[in-house]
């Protein structure tokens, strides 16, 4: 196996009798062929001290009740606009360079059917401007009940230069999490809008008697 892909690979177990901080890189399963050493599995008692959990007969239960739909444009903004606030992702790409992906703070404006950020001015506000088209990512799910959604917005990105509308969009108060002075509105009209969600089949079953 390469070096790289061995690199790749490896996993962190925690070892009995080495204290709570103290971790060693063991190879992944799927790298030795086989399963890892006895020793670094913790028992059940101690993984549920350790914070781990076994899977159980219930969790295979739960994963078979699980269905994946489809989300409509309308459901997709709808979400999209109750999540206001929250950190998105913004994907552009560059001519001769991987694809540029930032987390952004952002809003939905339901006016021009948009996702709206601000951004200072340096490379993300260029690239994102220069690129004219992006790729924004949301989602949120429940990692017990193995359910969620995601929602993918594309459209053309444009940097809001009209006072009317920065004024508008200022109404909405975005607050940045990122330090530093953000005095530019970039939004991405949603030219296209789709989206996914894992439920419960009885749950679903519920939405389409209701």
């Amino acid at each position: 196996m390469p070096a790289d892909q061995f690199a790749g690979s490896l996993e962190y177990a925690r070892t009995p009798g080495c204290g709570l901080d103290r971790r060693r890189a063991l190879p992944s399963r799927s790298a030795l062929g086989y399963g890892v050493a006895r020793d670094c599995i913790p028992s059940r008692t101690r993984a549920a001290r350790l914070g781990f959990r076994h899977r159980t007969q219930a969790d295979d239960r739960r994963a078979a009740l699980i269905e994946l739909i489809e989300l409509d444009r309308d459901e997709c903004l709808r979400l999209v606009a109750a999540t206001s606030g929250r950190v998105g992702r913004i994907a552009v790409g560059v001519p001769d360079s991987p694809p540029i992906v930032r987390p952004v703070n952002y809003v939905f404006d339901d006016r021009s059917e948009s996702v709206a950020f601000r951004s200072g001015s340096g490379p993300k506000l260029r690239s994102v401007i220069e690129a004219g088209s992006a790729v924004f990512e949301i989602d949120g799910g429940d990692a017990f009940e193995r359910t969620g959604w995601s929602v993918i917005i594309v459209g053309e990105a444009e940097e809001v230069t009209d006072p009317d509308e920065i004024d508008r969009l200022e109404q909405l108060e975005l607050a940045s999490w990122a330090p530093g002075a953000k005095i530019h509105w970039v939004r991405v009209r949603a030219r296209s809008a789709s989206g996914r969600r894992i439920v419960r089949m009885a749950d679903a079953a519920a939405d389409d008697c209701g």
